[in-house]
């Protein structure tokens, strides 16, 4: 079995993640690593491929290296989008079709494709469902969605956000979607 992670926010690193570099590079990144780290115990996995966002400039040279090996089954892929420099979550929608038609063209270029994609976060599960729409690859989404409890947290209006209330409503949106599926 062969599956493909997607995760594009953040700084993501197969080692030495520094959490906390942005706002992003926090617990999501840490429950995939450690998630990868468990399936690729299981003998029924062959390939596991995380895909993230590849950019360049600030927070670091490490970021815009296309492959990293992580062991024997996983390896960590970098695809560039529409954008060259980091994006925070919050713009993170701007990149979805860009980043999904170069995944789309790194997957195609795979001895085979993947039978499943596990997306993290609702810009990942956008692409995914482009991927899956385009190649029939079936999906899987874990919101990892932290939007209300932040909005919450911020108190009165903080929904009325674009950026939050965006973030809020594609990520309902995406498991509404699956769960419908």
């Amino acid at each position: 079995m062969f599956v493909l992670h997607i995760a594009l926010q953040g700084c993501l690193r197969g080692r030495d993640v520094v959490y906390g570099l942005t706002s992003d590079t926090g617990g999501h990144i840490r429950y995939l690593l450690d998630l990868v780290g468990a399936s690729a115990q299981d003998a029924r996995i062959a390939r596991i491929v995380m895909a993230t966002r590849r950019f360049e400039g600030p927070p670091g040279p490490d970021y815009a290296l296309p492959e990293e090996r992580v062991s024997d089954k996983v390896e960590l892929v970098r695809l560039a989008s529409a954008s060259p420099g980091y994006r925070s979550k919050e713009a993170m929608h701007g990149e979805v079709e860009s980043y999904a038609e170069n995944l789309i063209a790194w997957i195609g270029r795979q001895p085979r494709a993947p039978d499943i994609v596990h997306a993290h976060y609702a810009d990942a599960a956008a692409v995914a469902g482009i991927v899956e729409d385009r190649l029939g690859i079936p999906f899987v989404f874990t919101a990892h969605s932290l939007g209300r409890v932040k909005a919450a947290m911020l108190g009165p209006g903080a929904e009325d956000g674009p950026d939050l209330a965006r973030r809020i409503a594609e990520d309902l949106g995406n498991i509404d979607a699956k769960a419908a599926a």
